[in-house]
């Protein structure tokens, strides 16, 4: 049987090789109600900014929500947007300003309050991202994705109970959520408990048959484990 020690290593290999299968689920941006007093030109530049950004074009993404921005300083949406974008690029402490922008315009920006707890945590702020989390999870109790990052920051803390209540609870509204399931994995896992972790890493490749960045890996784990 695989030692606790290599089965961390290769969990550690996963997460640096699955950074593509994240990014879309500790982002949230496509939700956002633009503001009524937002004048048309900045709808319309935050709407194709999200468009260019579904396809991948960050860059040119990048440029509209820039725009958006420029027409109108007000609209806490195109910050969060231009947060993802600068996001996407790894420009982690550029997406955080952004994103503290939009909540001090809009205090009640759910999206960007998730958004800060992924990027504090890609920064190795935990405390911070822990902030943020709790900040979205007063407005919006069952958002998974305040759910999984308050768990991945946690995680990060050694406090595995804890992200483990957080990920449940994630997994609770969206049971779905195969990230959630990966990172209940990773939990169960920093705990020495095998089979659980067998367990969540077999539903996640059951919500991704497609996926390439982490099977292997991840069925390596679990024939050395059930």
């Amino acid at each position: 049987m695989m030692p606790p020690q290599a089965g961390g290593a290769m969990l550690a290999r996963l997460g640096r090789q699955s950074l593509r299968l994240l990014l879309p689920a500790i982002l949230a941006a496509g939700a956002l109600t633009l503001p009524a007093y937002a004048n048309e030109a900045s709808n319309a530049h935050y709407r194709a900014g999200m468009s260019l950004y579904a396809k991948g074009k960050v860059h040119e993404a990048e440029a509209k929500f820039r725009a958006a921005v420029a027409a109108d300083p007000r609209s806490d949406a195109a910050y969060t947007g231009l947060g993802i974008a600068l996001y996407a690029q790894r420009k982690l402490t550029d997406a955080v300003a952004q994103w503290r922008k939009a909540v001090s315009l809009n205090p009640r920006n759910v999206s960007a309050y998730v958004n800060l707890g992924a990027a504090l945590n890609d920064l190795s702020k935990p405390d911070d991202a822990i902030s943020a989390c709790r900040s979205a999870l007063k407005i919006s109790p069952t958002s998974p994705g305040a759910h999984l990052n308050l768990g991945r920051a946690l995680y990060k803390k050694k406090r595995f109970d804890e992200a483990i209540h957080e990920y449940k609870a994630a997994l609770k509204t969206d049971p779905r959520f195969s990230q959630a399931w990966l990172s209940l994995g990773w939990a169960w896992n920093a705990k020495k408990n095998t089979k659980e972790a067998v367990r969540c890493f077999e539903r996640f490749l059951k919500l991704n048959p497609t996926e390439q960045s982490c099977t292997c890996v991840l069925k390596a784990y679990i024939a050395k484990y059930r």
